[in-house]
């Protein structure tokens, strides 16, 4: 994830920190928690109304959700872009206050609609598609001791690996060639 984030840094001039980090995303969301007043949100409103230090437990609550999105930017991308402008999915039916909640940060701060790891990743691929080279890859790149690997950072070595020669070392528990089995 460092290294792609070095790719999205280097490639396509973003800045040294995401601006979309899961820590950064939990102080945009404790602002916003509170305020929210439809029905949506009802249940996340009764939570915070709870008798107690409201503070610490919109803090935790918003760390949950920034850890909820950002698993959602790295293993169902596709999710948060269908959510950013389009209606609610059938598969929403429990969650509905997800897809606004997804969309307040940008509401608020424009500079961030384009700059979550899944606009990033789409990006990245297009500049990776161009026949040429771009300034700043290295020679080579191996990855070693991964035991699993998102679909979006397998697509990204994919792509890299038309202009620079890219291994990945993987672990295999059996003394068969998995092929054959």
């Amino acid at each position: 994830a460092n290294f792609v984030w070095t790719l999205y840094r280097n490639l396509l001039d973003q800045p040294r920190h995401a601006p979309m980090d899961k820590d950064l995303l939990t102080w945009r969301l404790m602002n916003i928690l509170p305020r929210q007043d439809s029905l949506e949100f009802e249940r996340i409103k009764n939570y915070l109304d709870v008798p107690g230090d409201k503070d610490l437990r919109t803090f935790q609550l918003a760390a949950k959700i920034a850890g909820l999105f950002d698993q959602y930017l790295v293993y169902r991308p596709e999710r948060l872009l269908a959510r950013e402008d389009g209606p609610l999915s059938p598969t929403e039916g429990s969650h509905p206050w997800q897809p606004q909640l997804w969309r307040k940060p940008m509401l608020e701060y424009p500079e961030l609609r384009d700059q979550h790891r899944a606009k990033l990743h789409k990006r990245l691929l297009a500049q990776l598609r161009r026949p040429d080279t771009p300034d700043g890859l290295p020679p080579r790149l191996s990855l070693f001791g991964l035991s699993s690997l998102p679909l979006i950072q397998l697509d990204t070595f994919r792509a890299l690996s038309t202009h620079i020669d890219v291994d990945i070392y993987f672990m295999n528990p059996c003394r068969h060639y998995w092929g054959d089995i």
